[in-house]
């Protein structure tokens, strides 16, 4: 089981570039298989295997599988160590689908058993934007950025617009030309101050 899993880990990685964010499908689909074989065949109760072959369904575009293998994971383990960062995987995979309402209950409790996390912050964060929730939105941004406000991210840009939204339009200005400072060839950046002013 530990080797079919360590495989499928393996093709996951060698399939996205990290400096360029290509995607190489072929190792995707080696991916799956192999945790597919696993699964099926080896270890049908191993919530790991489930959580992996969600990961790199996620990264083929297969969403609604992705989120029954979350869902598996879950049911077999709902009190593993990590089992934030699947309630984080699945509530994201749910906005990505248009779903936040749904999603927000996941990444809410993402948050709450990773202590506030950052990355279940922003995934909260993203949930309540995508519901209208502005203030709430901005409230999870400002929170990491809190954990580590000299080290600007681009996810700033989006705690600027949470800001713009909340007529806090000075804030955004600022923390938006901070971030045009050291992003400042992204279009998106590029973009944003000019459309703030």
């Amino acid at each position: 089981a530990l080797k079919l899993l360590k495989s499928g880990i393996d093709y996951a990685e060698r399939a996205v570039d990290a400096e360029t964010a290509a995607v190489d499908t072929a190792l995707l689909k080696k991916a799956d298989e192999r945790f597919t074989l696993l699964l099926d065949e080896v270890a049908p109760d191993f919530a790991e295997g489930y959580t992996n072959r969600a990961n790199v369904r996620v990264a083929m575009g297969s969403l609604d599988a992705a989120l029954t293998d979350y869902d598996d994971a879950l049911r077999i383990a709902p009190q593993a160590a990590d089992a934030w960062v699947t309630h984080l995987n699945r509530g994201s995979t749910l906005v990505a689908l248009q779903r936040p309402k749904e999603a927000l209950e996941d990444l809410e409790l993402s948050v709450r058993l990773s202590k506030g996390d950052k990355l279940a912050l922003l995934g909260r964060g993203s949930a309540l934007h995508e519901m209208g929730l502005y203030e709430r939105a901005a409230a999870d941004y400002g929170g990491v950025l809190d954990k580590s406000p000299l080290d600007i991210q681009p996810y700033w840009l989006r705690y600027a617009m949470e800001l713009y939204q909340c007529d806090r339009r000075s804030e955004a200005l600022g923390i938006a030309r901070r971030v045009g400072a050291k992003f400042d060839l992204e279009p998106e950046v590029v973009a944003a101050v000019p459309s703030m002013l």
